[in-house]
């Protein structure tokens, strides 16, 4: 009888170990699919936002800033593009609504004011880019780990080059 009941919680523990783990790994697809999503967003308004300033933009530094920011958010996309065809994932195609606004109220400045503002929302896009690929070095996905540790380095890089661009 002592041997059925061990037998038992083996099983039982077993199977609870594998829900557990199940739902671990359910979680990480999740949260995997959510960063690839939000981080394509960016990447997507980032494009639009860099073309709009190597257009609209007066200073050497913030046109600068836009033909690299161009050169990083099409690197993103594509590769985050890769990265959600090998697992059945949809990427945005289109600027949301408060990205879509944005770009109209970048569209609508011109001189000293474009190109701060154009800086400031480089600026936040990039620190969010951070986090997000801060986040990600966690995942159980090697090609989004991979992507995340090979891109947070130039984000950084890009986010602080603006920053000191605007005297921060």
């Amino acid at each position: 009888m002592r041997s059925l009941v061990c037998l038992f919680l083996a099983v039982t523990l077993t199977s609870l170990l594998g829900v557990a783990a199940s739902t671990a790994v359910a979680q990480s697809v999740i949260q995997d699919r959510a960063f690839v999503s939000n981080m394509a967003q960016i990447a997507l308004a980032e494009q639009q936002y860099a073309q709009l300033a190597q257009d609209h933009a007066i200073t050497p530094q913030a046109r600068q800033m836009a033909a690299r920011s161009a050169g990083d958010w099409m690197d993103t996309y594509n590769r985050l593009e890769a990265i959600g065809a090998i697992h059945g994932w949809d990427v945005p195609t289109a600027l949301t609504a408060a990205q879509q606004s944005n770009l109209d109220a970048l569209l609508a400045e011109s001189g000293p004011d474009f190109d701060r503002d154009y800086q400031m929302t480089l600026i936040d896009d990039y620190s969010n880019a951070v986090a997000m690929d801060t986040d990600e070095q966690n995942s159980v996905d090697d090609a989004l780990r991979d992507f995340a540790e090979g891109m947070l380095t130039r984000y950084i890089q890009t986010r602080d080059l603006a920053r000191n661009n605007l005297g921060f």
